[in-house]
Parts: C-alpha cells; sequence; structure tokens
C-alpha cells in the first residue's frame, strides 16, 4: 500500500509539474530556451519566403583608360534563404580623363565623352550575418556599352561595348534595426569587341554604395 501510494504521490508531482510549464507557456513567463526555439523556427521560416525587392544605389567605376565615372545603380529581384538573383541595370557618366580614339567615316576621331550602360544578371550568396553585420559574394554577367552620340566631331551613333562580368563582395553594416549603410566592392571585365582606335582598358574597379532603409530587403 505505502508503495502505490508513492507511486501515486510521484505521478501526482509529475503531473502538477507537467500543468505548471503549460501554464508558463501560455502566460507571460516562458523560458529562454524555449523562445530562442520558437525565435530560430520563426526566422528559419522567414528565410524560406522568396522577397520580391526594388533597390537603388550609386558609387563609383574607376578605368585605367577612361578614369573614374559616377554611376546610378537599379536592381530588380528575389530573395530566398542566403541566396538573392538580381536583375540589374547600371548607368555610368562623366566625361573621359584621357582623351580616346575610334574610327568616324573612316577617319580616327579624338574625343572624351562617355555614357556608358551595364545590363545583366546578378547572384549574391549571404555568407555571414548577425544583428549587426553582413557580408555575401556578388557574381554577376551581362552586357557592357558605351553609347557614343552624333556630334560636331562624330557624324554617326557609335556602339562600343561587350559581355561584362562581375566578381566581388558586400558588407553591409547596421546602425539599427534595418537601418545602415552598403558598400560592394567589385571586379568588373568587359570584352569590347570591334574596336577600331584606342584600346579601352577591359578591367575595372567598380564600388557600389548605399543605405538599408526600414523594411530593406536584406533584413526580411
Amino acid at each position: 500500500m505505502k508503495i502505490c501510494i508513492k507511486i501515486a504521490f510521484a505521478i501526482l508531482i509529475v503531473f502538477i509539474r507537467l500543468n505548471d510549464i503549460k501554464a508558463s507557456e501560455i502566460g507571460h513567463v516562458i523560458p529562454d530556451s524555449i523562445k530562442f526555439m520558437r525565435t530560430s523556427n520563426h526566422l528559419d521560416s522567414i528565410k524560406e519566403t522568396p522577397n520580391m525587392y526594388l533597390y537603388l544605389s550609386t558609387g563609383l567605376l574607376i578605368n585605367s583608360t577612361t578614369g573614374c565615372h559616377p554611376i546610378i545603380n537599379m536592381l530588380l529581384g528575389f530573395k530566398k534563404s542566403k541566396n538573392r538573383f538580381n536583375l540589374t541595370y547600371e548607368y555610368r557618366f562623366g566625361n573621359s580623363d584621357k582623351y580616346y580614339k575610334i574610327l568616324d567615316n573612316d577617319t580616327l576621331k579624338s574625343i572624351n565623352a562617355y555614357k556608358a550602360n551595364y545590363i545583366g544578371f546578378e547572384y549574391q550568396r549571404l555568407i555571414f550575418k548577425n544583428v549587426s553585420h553582413e557580408l555575401y559574394t556578388n557574381t554577376g554577367i551581362g552586357i557592357d556599352w558605351i553609347f557614343i552620340s552624333e556630334s560636331e566631331t562624330i557624324k554617326n551613333n557609335k556602339i562600343i561595348g561587350g559581355l561584362a562580368l562581375n566578381i566581388g563582395i558586400g558588407y553591409a553594416f547596421y546602425i539599427k534595426k534595418k537601418h545602415g549603410p552598403n558598400i560592394e566592392l567589385l571586379y568588373h571585365f568587359t570584352n569590347f569587341s570591334d574596336i577600331k582606335g584606342t584600346k579601352i582598358d577591359n578591367n575595372s574597379i567598380l564600388i557600389r554604395l548605399s543605405y538599408n532603409f526600414m523594411n530593406d530587403y536584406k533584413q526580411k
């Protein structure tokens, strides 16, 4: 009989303890371990949900032939987990630092005009992230071209361009939640083809700068 009473008492204690745990989950006090698991599961479910976004940035392109040029970059893409897929358009402007020659009406002419465009597909992969910092790789492929419009010097519109490749790294620092600067440093290669005149350097350094505002796609 004493053994039965002890067993019943032990079962009662276990039952009361289970009810206490269940009540704590329902009430205001939730153990930190349970909070962490719930938060992790919630974040994992968010990571698996694709998010569309539109993003703008500025920066510089540096080339040994044409010099340093401001850029305006716009991308449309979506994010899933650690992967981002972007359709990117970039406009670069400002006269060339050096005069270069192009063939116009069978005559080599020196110009410094520069209006460059890039459109391509870029893939970003998140490699590190915490509350304040984010590090990711960026690779891309597209078409790069320089448009030379008709002028007093040039009789016919010209396009110099070719296949372009990007590879580099990006870093974001969050001063507050969803707020902070972002920088990308990329090696940019363009295979300029059919150039009759000065050979433009195929290799450039591309720097993109932006600021992440509220509801930025990188924090969704």
